[in-house]
């Protein structure tokens, strides 16, 4: 297909330009995905060009809720393979990226066709922005994981791009990973959260010694 050809097919939308006051007008996105309810919306950009503030504002409270994942990426049309630089929006605040964005979005994916998490294994900390955590077992290795729930109820990981040294500053990580604390096999981890209770101050009796094998979760001081 030619690009008049593209153009052509195009909807005008002028026609709705009546429909709204203080100068809103229809707008698009370049590109958007959904899996399993999470949606990852790319907006590309040719360098030096300024977005229109109310594709700006639309786009950035779009990105506050946690099942939208929003990047805005820059390059020159029309291969994707050519853009190196795309930030990844979170509310008002920009995380900038450089690097193989192909290989970002396979990443997006791959987090996102994940299993859902199970609301009852959440435990909620922070009830202003539906922050908390759970305890996730991965070959042995307990963890406690940051995650949010939406306002449906579901529960997303949080994930993060931890921060690596690239010459003289940091910077991004190439992969990310999820947000979360490593406490070790379950004898440490009870160890580590015994720890945290005497730190708070609460009385929990001794912390075992030894490995054990533990028949009741209720031995798990939370």
């Amino acid at each position: 297909m030619s690009a008049q050809d593209y153009f052509n097919k195009l909807w005008d939308w002028t026609p709705l330009n009546q429909c709204f006051a203080r100068n809103i007008r229809v707008a698009d996105i370049d590109g958007q995905v959904e899996v399993s309810k999470n949606w990852l919306i790319l907006e590309g950009k040719t360098e030096n060009v300024e977005m229109p503030e109310g594709q700006r504002k639309s786009l950035e409270r779009m990105s506050a809720l946690p099942e939208f994942t929003v990047v805005v990426f820059y390059g020159e049309p029309p291969d994707i393979r050519t853009v190196k630089n795309w930030e990844v929006w979170n509310g008002p605040e920009i995380t900038e990226y450089k690097g193989d964005f192909v290989n970002f979005v396979s990443e997006w994916f791959e987090r996102t066709d994940m299993a859902e998490i199970d609301p009852d294994r959440f435990i909620l900390t922070d009830e202003k922005y539906s922050t908390g955590f759970i305890l996730d077992d991965y070959n042995g290795v307990l963890s406690l994981v940051n995650c949010r729930r939406s306002d449906r109820g579901r529960i997303f990981t949080q994930w993060c791009y931890p921060e690596v040294r690239d010459g003289d500053r940091n910077a991004p990580a190439a992969k990310s990973l999820p947000w979360k604390i490593t406490l070790g096999d379950r004898h440490r981890a009870i160890e580590a959260l015994y720890a945290v209770l005497e730190m708070l101050g609460e009385e929990a009796g001794p912390a075992p010694d030894t490995p054990q094998t533990w028949e009741d979760d209720d031995d798990i001081p939370f």
